[in-house]
């Protein structure tokens, strides 16, 4: 059975021969009231603060939640900024290894470009002496022919 300080104030004794002192039960009564008023203050405080504790710990529930969120977001935008530099750095790569074969090929076709020309020219080289020969050959006999008939005459 609950009681209240207003029904320890109120409540009223039926008296006695020889019954209790009225002045006592009722200073008695009035201290029961008083610490019980005392009592109920401080658990309607204590609730009071612990309603603000369970919201504040509502808040600081959410707020990790909230921050959880955000480290895991985090990680996934550093993980995709890390794949996505690895793609490009494979790509980049991928590229200048095509453009160095690319070069080499070129630099190649090149080589082999000035050694076809270089065995043109010789052969135009071994052609122009022989021609140039052959004319040497052709003078020299014209020149012998042209002396043998002065030394006739």
């Amino acid at each position: 059975m609950r009681v209240t300080p207003l029904e320890i104030e109120q409540k009223k004794f039926n008296t006695k021969l020889r019954g209790l002192d009225r002045e006592e039960v009722e200073n008695f009564l009035e201290a029961i009231k008083e610490d019980m008023e005392e009592l109920i203050a401080e658990r309607n405080s204590l609730k009071e603060k612990l309603r603000e504790v369970e919201k504040e710990l509502k808040r600081y529930s959410e707020l990790e939640d909230t921050m959880k969120g955000l480290l895991l977001s985090t990680q996934k935008m550093v993980n995709e900024y890390k794949k996505n530099a690895e793609r490009e750095a494979e790509l980049i790569i991928r590229e200048a290894k095509i453009k160095a074969q690319n070069i080499l090929t070129e630099a190649q076709d090149k080589l082999i470009k000035y050694q076809e020309d270089i065995n043109e020219l010789k052969r135009t080289k071994r052609m122009l002496k022989q021609e140039l020969l052959r004319v040497i050959e052709s003078y020299k006999k014209m020149v012998d022919a042209y002396s043998e008939e002065e030394e006739g005459k």
